[in-house]
Formats: structure tokens, C-alpha cells, sequence
């Protein structure tokens, strides 16, 4: 169990006062992998753009990552990471007050993607999703503190699913189309990423 103190978070950045700590945590990652060399000689990156098929291994330390299903939902893999912080956590979905998905992208644009994860759950939570590029998953625990510290909640889970595998396949096709090394230079860090599910359960913290 990892603890949130005052002591820890009194300087940090999102302004956390240390009202909850972390008593759950969950990821989830789908069984499909992508190599890298893969993307690269895809694109035929030597010939087409002189960059060696192994360039992201070297240089970025990125061997793979992680593709769902085409059918998959962001919800799909947040779903299932959070059983994994639940179980974590020793507790269920109905012990949760409050759900927040953090995810890029969500289900649809309403309701909330969080209410799938809520039904899934079999929860009576309140629910709310947060949308904030990359701090998003951070923005959700600070709003996730700060009801806890308001006594709105006792329980929280804050969830995200991710799947930039859609975006990286369209890039992978543009590239495939172009011979631009201009392009390939801004659009490169799109194929460094994968899908994934994240998942914490947070509660009022006792440490004083």
C-alpha cells in the first residue's frame, strides 16, 4: 500500500494536501504486442527515410508496445484494470462514492464513460470524467482528494483507458504514403505508444 502524506505532497505541483492515500492499484495491458522493428520496417524506414529499422529500440528504449482489439473500448481496459485495484484494495464496486474515468478519449461524448464503469461494477458511485491530455489521470486524483477531504466521499476510483493504437495506425499509413522525412520527424513519437488500463482506489488517509 502506497500512503499520500502531508509531508510528501505538500510541494507537489497538482497541490495535494494528503486528505486520501492510495490503497489500490491496477493495470491492464492487452495480449497483442507490436515490435517496433515491426512499425519501422512497415514504413520501410532504411530505404525510404535512411532511419535503421531498430532506431526506437536504440534510441528510445521502446522494443513494443501493447495493441488492443479493433473493437475494443477505452472503457474495456479501464474496466478491467480496476478490478485489479478493487481487488487490490480488498474492496467492490459498491463500496466506491465516487468514479472518475481519466482517459483521453472516452466511450462517447455523454454521459460520462465513467457510468459504463460504474454499471460494470455493479455500483451505486457518482460519476464524472476529467479530460486533460496527459494530466488528466493526475487531475483525476487531485479532484479525487479533494472529495475526500470535503467528506463527499469515502471511497474513490480513478480510472483510465487508453488506446492511441487508432492514432498510431493512421500515422503508419500517412508515412507509408509519404517520403516527407520532415513529416516522418514530427509524426515519429505517435508509433512510441500503446494501449493500456490504469486503475487506483483512494480513501480518506487515517496518518496524521
Amino acid at each position: 500500500m502506497q500512503q499520500l502524506s502531508k509531508t510528501s505532497l505538500s510541494s507537489n505541483t497538482m497541490h495535494l494536501q494528503g486528505h486520501s492515500q492510495i490503497v489500490g492499484i491496477g493495470g491492464y495491458v492487452p495480449s497483442q504486442r507490436v515490435t517496433s522493428q515491426e512499425l519501422l520496417e512497415e514504413i520501410g524506414s532504411e530505404r525510404r527515410f535512411g532511419i535503421a529499422h531498430d532506431w526506437l529500440d536504440t534510441v528510445c528504449g521502446i522494443e513494443e508496445r501493447r495493441i488492443a482489439p479493433v473493437d475494443s473500448l477505452p472503457s474495456d481496459l479501464a474496466l478491467e484494470a480496476a478490478k485489479v485495484a478493487l481487488e487490490d484494495a480488498g474492496l467492490v464496486g459498491r463500496d466506491m462514492d465516487l468514479i472518475i474515468f481519466c482517459g483521453i478519449e472516452g466511450d462517447w461524448s455523454e454521459p460520462a464513460t465513467a457510468h459504463r464503469i460504474q454499471t460494470e461494477l455493479d455500483s451505486k458511485a457518482i460519476c464524472l470524467d476529467v479530460s486533460n491530455a496527459c494530466h488528466g489521470f493526475m487531475n483525476g486524483l487531485t479532484i479525487a482528494d479533494l472529495h475526500i477531504a470535503a467528506g463527499a466521499a469515502e471511497h474513490v476510483l480513478v480510472v483510465t483507458g487508453e488506446i492511441p493504437s487508432r492514432i498510431s495506425f493512421d500515422v503508419l499509413q500517412m508515412l507509408q504514403e509519404n517520403e516527407d522525412l520532415d513529416i516522418l520527424k514530427k509524426k515519429i513519437g505517435v508509433l512510441t505508444v500503446g494501449d493500456a488500463g490504469g486503475a487506483v482506489v483512494l480513501k480518506k488517509n487515517k496518518v496524521t
